[in-house]
């Protein structure tokens, strides 16, 4: 049932879209800020390639998105929830994500810097916060997560930054 609780007001729509855009926006400027050369947009020049990516993403099972949120907002936190706060519950679903995905860190040359790692490491945990939050903001719509998941998933930050090369 929690899959489906769509019918929220439409402010949490935009949250789960505009919050991990902003926040990539934020990070992009932030590295050409401090010397990184512009990113490359090229690949997301319409409309309709993003919102292509965003719909693949967000029903592709194998893509992440939707292989997970079920399985940690929509069965773990939930049941961390019924006996502990929302805050330990959080810290603990946390750990388990972001080792879950430590293998990321393997998949491509150059990432397993120790200044990556640790962006990547605090990155992971701040997402588990921020989903947590949704989630528990919208009355457990674990659709509301899959949708931001999907929004931060839509437009990589590898693809958008240098990453020193």
């Amino acid at each position: 049932m929690r899959m489906i609780r769509w019918r929220v007001r439409w402010y949490w729509y935009a949250l789960a879209i505009g919050i991990p855009l902003a926040v990539l926006g934020l990070i992009v400027g932030l590295n050409v800020a401090l010397g990184a050369s512009a990113p490359s947009l090229v690949q997301y020049s319409s409309v309709s390639t993003i919102l292509l990516v965003f719909g693949t993403k967000l029903i592709n099972p194998g893509d992440g998105p939707l292989g997970e949120e079920p399985g940690w907002r929509g069965f773990a936190l939930p049941g961390l929830q019924s006996s502990l706060s929302p805050l330990v519950s959080t810290l603990i679903l946390g750990v388990l994500v972001t080792v879950w995905h430590v293998p990321l860190l393997f998949l491509e040359e150059g990432l397993l810097r120790p200044s990556i790692i640790v962006g990547f490491l605090l990155g992971t945990m701040a997402v588990t916060f921020w989903y947590s939050w949704l989630f528990n903001h919208t009355s457990g719509s674990v659709l509301m997560t899959l949708i931001a998941h999907a929004a931060q998933g839509t437009i990589t930050i590898g693809g958008l930054w240098s990453l020193g090369r």
